[in-house]
Formats: C-alpha cells, sequence, structure tokens
C-alpha cells in the first residue's frame, strides 16, 4: 500500500514541472542525475553518436535476424601502485 501511495504522490510531483524544468532545478546539485531517454531519444541523441556508442555489426544482424545495435563498453585500465 504505501509503494502504491508514494510511487502516486512522486507522479504528482514530478509531473507539475517540465523536464527542462527540472534539469535546471538540478544543476546546483550534489548528485548525478539525468533524464531517461526512451529509445528514440537515445538514437538521436548527439552525444551517443559523436562518442561511437553505437555500434552496428554484422554478428548482431545474424543473431537477431535484423538491425541490431550494441552499445560498446569503454573500459580504462586502473595502475594501482603500493606504497
Amino acid at each position: 500500500m504505501c509503494y502504491f501511495l508514494l510511487t502516486e504522490l512522486i507522479s504528482r510531483r514530478v509531473g507539475e514541472k517540465s523536464l527542462a524544468e527540472w534539469l535546471t532545478d538540478f544543476e546546483e546539485a550534489s548528485f548525478a542525475y539525468g533524464p531517461v531517454n526512451n529509445i528514440q531519444e537515445v538514437f538521436s541523441d548527439p552525444q551517443v553518436g559523436a562518442n561511437c556508442q553505437l555500434l552496428c555489426t554484422r554478428r548482431l544482424r545474424r543473431a537477431y535476424g535484423s538491425d541490431a545495435v550494441d552499445f560498446p563498453s569503454k573500459i580504462q585500465s586502473l595502475r594501482v601502485s603500493q606504497s
């Protein structure tokens, strides 16, 4: 019961402002934030293309029978020094 009540209260509050207004409000926040995008918004985001975050491969096309998209991971190595 509390979960549904809390969800309803949060939904109402979030609906009081536009996404642009929430993003402006959070600019000074001390925590990470960002919008949750739908698939169309992900593919149209210029930053995703600029960072080469989308990768279409023949392997994925064969595996799924149609165009498929992979989000390649970028793993940075960490150098640990012992004193």
